[in-house]
């Protein structure tokens, strides 16, 4: 699977410390996109199941409340992702999937593609649907604009979710490698939630 980066602890994508997979490539160019730099399907970033496996076994140990996977755009990749599910299934049932396609969109596609049901029947929560800058309303926990739509593939997730996104927004600054990244659902206006976090 291409996979640019994978991060933890991370709790400004999801509720608790979380491992954060930033898959590499998307089909769908949305005005206004997080990560413009992981549109293109880079070769380079290729990671196999194998060294995926050992970095989650590196995470051993500590406390991993869940998963997100964001990008690019986790679907893009269905077949190889489906490989990949099951090794994140065995530290967390929680498992978040942001994309860029709606939930009807999803549903059409699983007609021709059962790898998209398969990788909805690992999930947690879906967060679907295209950003738009203008449907954002600068507050919202997890959606990003307001056209987007949060998918319960699991109900018993829910008041855990509910209670998160109570919280608002939180923005973390996590220097990765020579590069400070801001993660985190953000505003509009460019500005950042007051629920702010820096580490490295």
């Amino acid at each position: 699977m291409l996979i640019d980066r994978i991060l933890y602890p991370i709790r400004a994508l999801g509720p608790g410390k979380r491992i954060v997979i930033w898959t590499v490539g998307c089909s769908k160019n949305c005005v206004g996109c997080a990560n413009p730099e992981l549109r293109e399907f880079d070769l380079s970033k290729e990671m196999n199941l194998r060294t995926f496996s050992n970095v989650l076994k590196a995470f051993e140990g500590r406390e991993i409340d869940g998963f997100t996977l964001t990008g690019g755009e986790p679907f893009d990749q269905a077949e190889a992702l489906t490989r990949f599910l099951p090794e994140m299934k065995k530290y967390s049932d929680d498992i978040l999937i942001f994309s860029g396609y709606t939930n009807t969109e999803l549903e059409h596609m699983e007609k021709t593609e059962p790898a998209i049901a398969i990788c909805r029947s690992f999930a947690s929560v879906l967060i679907t649907g295209p950003y738009q800058d203008e449907a954002n309303d600068n507050k919202t926990a997890l959606v990003a604009s307001s056209n987007q739509e949060i998918v319960f593939e699991n109900e018993s997730f829910l008041s855990l979710y509910e209670a998160y996104m109570q919280q608002g927004r939180i923005i973390e600054n996590v220097f990765y490698g020579n590069s400070l990244i801001s993660v985190g659902i953000h505003n509009r206006s460019g500005g950042i939630s007051q629920n702010e976090e820096e580490y490295a």
